[in-house]
């Protein structure tokens, strides 16, 4: 007995053309608008492990950077450790081998994206590449 496989059309890509595009854009720069998107700044996604530590609390846990821009940094972590918006923490960005560029920052939000899974917007507000974290 001889099994016989359907054979499928090769997959094409789609474009959108520029007109689609550009509806498509503006629908969604008007609805990031509603829901309070204050960047000031273009962001470049990044994904990289870092290490973070409340200033408050002194707990040193690990994130992922999501995204990061001129004035901030956008992190994926633990919800259990979600901070509060205002809350003050420091990121270990990578620099150098074996050097990492300490970046201060605040928290100007955080929400849970799935369960057990947070994302936090951080704004910088000091650097310090030859401190140790701590």
């Amino acid at each position: 007995m001889t099994i016989r496989r359907a054979t499928r059309p090769p997959v094409r890509p789609m474009k959108l053309s520029p007109s689609e595009f550009s509806h498509i854009f503006a629908e969604l720069e008007e609805r990031a608008d509603e829901h309070g998107e204050r960047r000031r700044h273009s962001r470049i996604v990044a994904t990289a492990p870092v290490r973070v530590v409340d200033v408050a609390s002194r707990r040193q846990y690990g994130a992922i950077t999501r995204d990061i821009s001129f004035s901030g940094v956008s992190l994926i972590q633990a919800e259990a450790l979600m901070p509060s918006t205002g809350s003050q923490l420091v990121v270990s960005l990578p620099h150098k081998r074996n050097r990492p560029y300490l970046a201060r920052c605040v928290v100007i939000g955080a929400r849970r994206v799935a369960e057990g899974i947070c994302c936090v917007g951080c704004e910088f507000t000091a650097f310090d590449k030859d401190a140790e974290l701590a």
